[in-house]
């Protein structure tokens, strides 16, 4: 721009022909600076109301209630408790298990997506998006949470559930995949 101005005082000396287009470059040069100068100043002011806001009183909105499942000591209840050790084992089944495919495999479970695996066929370019589930013995329920259904629903060109058996008995591990658990009536 100090350049442009430079011009500007030079063709007033040259003549009013090129003064003019001069000037013209140098205002085009000048709007971005200006806008971003407006901008800052905008953000400035948004940050100064900012500091002025106050915490308020809190509304409470409703009240929970949280209790212990009424049937929670028959066998098949029971069983739905969620043991650490079988999850664990069973992700590193299944993991295993998508890794011999061929396919390319991350462990997603902390991220809270819907699902615990993704996996990928680099020859195919297939995407699968696995929720596992693991079962202590050869034979149990498996539940999926609301959000593990929801994308169970949504994606059902890729999502498989995988239940492997058998996580903490003497027999070897078992995987059982469902493609498309998202058309059964009941989890």
């Amino acid at each position: 721009m100090a350049r442009l101005h430079e011009d500007v005082e030079r063709g007033m000396e040259v003549g009013q022909a090129s003064s003019l287009s001069v000037a013209g470059n140098l205002r085009q040069a000048e709007m971005p600076h200006v806008e971003l100068i407006e901008r800052r100043n905008r953000r400035h002011e948004e940050l100064e109301r900012q500091l002025s806001l106050t915490l308020q009183a809190i509304e409470r909105i409703t009240s929970v209630l949280v209790l212990p499942h009424p049937e929670r000591e028959r066998p098949e209840v029971k069983n739905l408790c969620t043991d650490a050790e079988t999850e664990e084992i069973a992700m590193l089944f299944a993991i295993e298990y998508e890794r011999s495919q061929g396919r390319t495999v991350a462990d997603v479970h902390e991220n809270d997506l819907g699902y615990d695996l993704t996996s990928l066929d680099s020859n195919s370019g297939e995407l699968w998006l696995i929720e596992v589930k693991g079962l202590a013995g050869g034979e149990g329920i498996v539940a999926l949470t609301p959000n593990e259904k929801r994308t169970a629903e949504d994606r059902r060109d890729c999502y498989w559930l995988y239940v492997v058996t058998n996580c903490k008995s003497t027999a070897a591990p078992k995987l059982i995949s469902v493609r498309d658990p998202g058309q059964l009536s009941s989890f």
